[in-house]
């Protein structure tokens, strides 16, 4: 009388089985154990077990043989397995990866290739029956028809190349959605999630973004070269959609050898949300990855966005931030001019000048001229959709080339907005706040974006015609001084100014000292060229914010700060000691 083989001994046969390629015995024996053990033992979750994975997953070769009922009876304990666990979904589609690529390695392409087909075509059969079967009134088994969903949504290839499972999927969620079942699907980002972002079905939409949001694991454990072709197929439609003709897919073509299969009709409706919502989860390193694999993106999305007429703008606008955050910043701008013609210069007045911006700050509230914490964190609320893209935009630039296009946005943040839409005092409060913590930013960029190439500060020029609308808010003499937050930010950029000068003054004197040591060496090494203006050492770069300070003092703690870096400069001598 046979017992059935114990894990150890399928592990023994599946060693001596890997120990011996081509020995056809010793892979009957372990093919015999396996289909014992895995059907009729005790064995549940045979591909999340780390015991039980490796034997799992020599059994698919059970997918290129004669089939026979023991092979059937496998399938279909596999099957019944896949409903039953959520993990073992994970490990079975990374398990498929790494046996097809093994027999790469090994077998004849086309003999691999036929392997793999056989296998997703089962897969597929499979999920189309299980979600067919769960969609149909009655039927309760809400974790089975969960996992299976998983299963359809855990592969971008599963929807984008299977119509039928893809119409599956969807009227499974239908069938939930109608019956007010809002099932959640964990806090993984899956690629279908994205993919039904641009379904033709506005529900399914619309659960696509919800499911993304609720996706709070930033782990993403489905590597960017499976979204790769989502964003390709929908970026293509794209593009032929502002061209107006019918394009080739390039950019999916490039992205995957299977472009051809692709059967999945992307919707354009709602397309800058689905991309702004999908592009807005995912972590840094994989918006890096897909936005780099994309030849052209932030062209195309620029393109688009001096297209757009409609509400979509200010979606298409958020999705240009998340583009260009994740874009190399050496290549955005030179892409953008050489193809469009288009400067970051001509983009932010673009950008500000469009009416679904100005639109925005238009709309006053009942608290608008009340400078209270709620109403600029209200206000903040509605603007940030409208403004989130600065941030991103600023971090593009490379300076000091792209100068102009800072000096632009921080003039129009500060002044040109407030003067052209009369914004109220919270509104300028924010817009002010947001130019302040550009500059203050940009004194902490690396010295070769920091200085211009007269080797002062990049916005030298700009807060020196400026600094007296800074130094009004520190000391309380402007309307908008009614905002603490304000207020303390304009103070703590003033002090950056006066630190900064204080730098600026110590090396002037230092290089003025290095000549006057020469001069005691040799009288006769002072020559033209080192008193041409061009090479007199910059002493003092803010002499506007110093004279505004200290001529006209208003604001103690302004005033005690510009003191204390004033009696630093008695410490200096530039001369030689005896």
């Amino acid at each position: 009388m046979s017992t059935k083989p114990t894990l150890e001994r399928l592990q023994q046969l599946l060693k001596e089985t890997r120990s011996k390629p081509g020995d056809g015995r010793a892979l009957e024996l372990f093919l015999t154990a396996g289909l014992e053990y895995f059907v009729q033992g005790n064995a549940k979750c045979w591909w999340c077990t780390a015991e039980t994975r490796p034997a799992a997953t020599e059994m698919f070769i059970l997918f290129s043989l004669e089939q026979n009922k023991a092979i059937t009876d496998f399938k279909n304990a596999l099957t019944h397995q896949l409903l039953s666990c959520s993990s073992c979904i994970r490990a079975y589609y990374q398990s498929k990866i790494e046996i097809i690529e093994r027999y790469k390695r090994i077998y004849d392409p086309e003999r691999v290739a036929l392997f793999s087909r056989t296998i997703e075509e089962w897969d597929t059969n499979r999920i189309v029956d299980a979600l067919t079967k769960f969609t149909e009134p009655g039927n309760r088994s809400h974790y089975s028809g969960r996992n299976v969903l998983l299963e359809a949504l855990y592969d971008s290839r599963t929807l984008l190349v299977h119509k039928n499972v893809a119409e599956a999927a969807s009227k499974y969620i239908r069938s939930k959605i109608d019956s007010e079942d809002m099932f959640g699907m964990g806090n993984v980002l899956l690629p279908g999630f994205i993919t039904l972002c641009f379904s033709t079905d506005a529900l399914i939409r619309q659960w696509a973004w919800r499911s993304i949001k609720f996706a709070t694991n930033k782990n993403v454990e489905v590597p960017a070269a499976s979204m790769i072709p989502i964003y390709a197929g929908v970026l293509d439609q794209v593009v032929i959609q502002i061209e107006e003709r019918k394009a080739q897919s390039t950019l999916l073509k490039k992205a995957v050898n299977w472009a051809d299969e692709v059967t999945f009709e992307f919707c354009l409706e709602d397309v800058w949300r689905g991309l702004r919502v999908s592009l807005g989860r995912l972590p840094p390193k994989t918006k890096e990855t897909i936005v780099d694999a994309l030849d052209g993106v932030s062209v195309i999305v620029c393109k688009s966005l001096l297209d757009i007429e409609d509400v979509d703008f200010i979606d298409a606008l958020r999705t240009f931030a998340e583009v260009i955050g994740a874009a190399d910043r050496a290549e955005i701008w030179p892409r953008i001019q050489k193809d469009m013609g288009y400067t970051a210069t001509d983009l932010v007045r673009f950008i500000l000048d469009h009416r679904d911006i100005r639109h925005q700050f238009r709309r006053k509230l009942a608290n608008s001229d009340i400078l209270s914490a709620a109403s600029i964190e209200t206000h903040h609320r509605i603007l940030r959709p409208v403004l989130e893209w600065i941030t991103p935009f600023v971090a593009s630039l490379v300076l000091p080339h792209d100068l102009p296009a800072l000096v632009e946005l921080v003039n129009s943040l500060m002044f040109r907005l407030r003067q052209s839409l009369d914004t109220s005092i919270v509104q300028s409060v924010l817009t002010v706040h947001m130019a302040i913590a550009i500059i203050k930013h940009c004194f902490k960029l690396p010295t070769v974006e920091k200085f211009s190439d007269s080797g002062t500060f990049v916005l030298a020029d700009f807060l020196n015609k400026h600094v007296g609308f800074i130094v009004d808010i520190a000391q309380g003499k402007d309307p908008l001084s009614g905002s603490e937050m304000l207020t303390t930010r304009s103070g703590e950029l003033i002090d950056i100014m006066l630190r900064e000068d204080l730098d600026v003054t110590y090396t002037g004197f230092q290089q003025i000292g290095e000549i006057a040591q020469n001069m005691c060496k040799d009288p006769y090494s002072l020559d033209s060229e080192v008193i041409d203006s061009g090479n007199i050492p910059t002493l003092i770069q803010f002499r506007p914010l110093w004279m505004a300070v200290l001529q006209n003092p208003y604001n103690t703690a302004i005033v005690n700060k510009a003191l204390f870096a004033a009696s630093y400069l008695l410490l200096f001598d530039p001369l030689p000691h005896d």
